[in-house]
């Protein structure tokens, strides 16, 4: 198969991209991936003429590629894409080179390999700043930003794998926000426009009755929610070592989730889903039937109050106020909640993360507050001076 490089693909390498983009491939790895292959494959012709772009497709689905051979074929185009971006200059990076770096950064997640997802990470970053730089000094409109809010979401997906990830991660979000602007649920919908049979797949696969813009919801607060927890812990963490909490990345992901909870969007969700979402008082101890986007929609108040948590100066000056702490005590209510539901929601290996968050959650908000914990209760009191 030639390519437009006058380079010719090996017969072996020809099979694994038929294969990534086979609808098999698909249920292997989950529609996201499959059909943003297919959408490369459009943009940049089947045969992926951005060598560093097809030799990081070609690693990602031999990982996942039904052969005895995998690992080493992804060992070997991994190398070959790695050789290719470092040969690059200021004068011949291409979009497809941050989209293979993107999809590098998110294999080395499915690898739980923190060396490699730093590296990668911040090849992202290099290459997003210096793509920004072109686009504007070039006048020209980007390719690649219809992509990029699928690739932002799977650096944020496969992150969650990885050890020791909270900084660079959100170091991440802080310079995606800086070049690209904010990456909300508006966002989110016109980066799954791109690939609108994932929705399709999904309806198929669970039986979610929910609509584009609900989708992106869902997945946006889910985000969110692993976002603040990281924020939560780095403020939690500086405060007990440096005794500071100003820290720049925390502030800019904090405003822009912010912003996000409270648009015009996800208020009219959780307005028309949730009636405004008076049955998740923490008093309540019964809550009635709502259609499966009752773990989003319990999410969205868990992140309005963990933000309300961390913007509270009093906090971090040793003070915490009562209704501070009854915020947090909210907080795991609503997380223990959550747990509850199981299998209830279609994506139920999130939602069996809850059970054990609750505790880090109760030792990383107790170490801030200066509050004691009753486990038993999975509550917060203030400490008695």
């Amino acid at each position: 198969m030639p390519t437009p490089d006058d380079q010719v693909i090996d017969s072996k390498d020809v099979l694994l991209l038929q294969y990534a983009y086979s609808d098999k491939f698909a249920y292997v790895i989950g529609s996201k991936v499959q059909r943003l292959f297919a959408k490369f494959g459009v943009a940049f012709a089947t045969s992926i003429n951005c060598a560093s772009l097809r030799h990081a497709m070609l690693a990602y689905t031999a990982a996942f590629a039904p052969i005895s051979s995998g690992y080493e074929l992804m060992e070997y185009h991994s190398e070959i894409s790695c050789q290719a971006l470092k040969r690059k200059t200021c004068s011949n990076i291409t979009e497809g080179d941050l989209l293979a770096a993107c999809l590098l950064t998110y294999l080395s997640c499915s690898y739980r390999d923190p060396l490699r997802f730093r590296i990668h990470l911040g090849g992202v970053i290099a290459l997003t700043k210096e793509c920004f730089r072109k686009s504007r000094q070039d006048n020209a409109t980007s390719r690649y930003a219809a992509f990029w809010p699928i690739a932002y979401d799977l650096i944020l997906e496969g992150s969650r794998n990885v050890s020791g990830a909270t900084i660079p991660i959100l170091n991440f979000c802080h310079i995606s926000q800086q070049v690209h602007g904010h990456q909300g649920i508006a966002r989110r919908v016109d980066g799954h426009q791109v690939i609108a049979r994932r929705v399709e797949f999904e309806f198929e696969t669970y039986g979610v009755n929910w609509g584009l813009e609900e989708f992106a919801f869902a997945e946006s607060m889910f985000h969110y929610y692993v976002l603040l927890r990281r924020c939560l812990w780095l403020t939690v963490c500086m405060r007990t070592e440096t005794g500071t909490t100003e820290v720049p990345c925390i502030r800019s992901v904090m405003s822009e989730i912010k912003a996000d909870l409270k648009c015009n969007m996800a208020k009219d969700i959780v307005f028309a889903k949730g009636e405004g979402y008076p049955w998740l008082s923490a008093n309540e101890a019964v809550y009635p039937h709502v259609d499966r986007i009752i773990f989003p929609l319990l999410l969205h108040r868990v992140c309005l109050l963990l933000i309300a948590i961390l913007e509270d100066e009093m906090v971090w000056q040793g003070s915490p106020t009562k209704e501070v702490v009854q915020a947090a005590n909210v907080v795991l209510h609503l997380l223990h909640r959550i747990e509850e539901f199981g299998s209830e929601y279609p994506w139920n290996h999130i939602v069996r993360i809850a059970g054990k968050l609750v505790p880090r959650i109760l030792c990383i908000i107790s170490l801030g507050l200066g509050c004691e914990i009753d486990n038993k209760r999975r509550s917060l009191t203030l400490r008695r001076n």
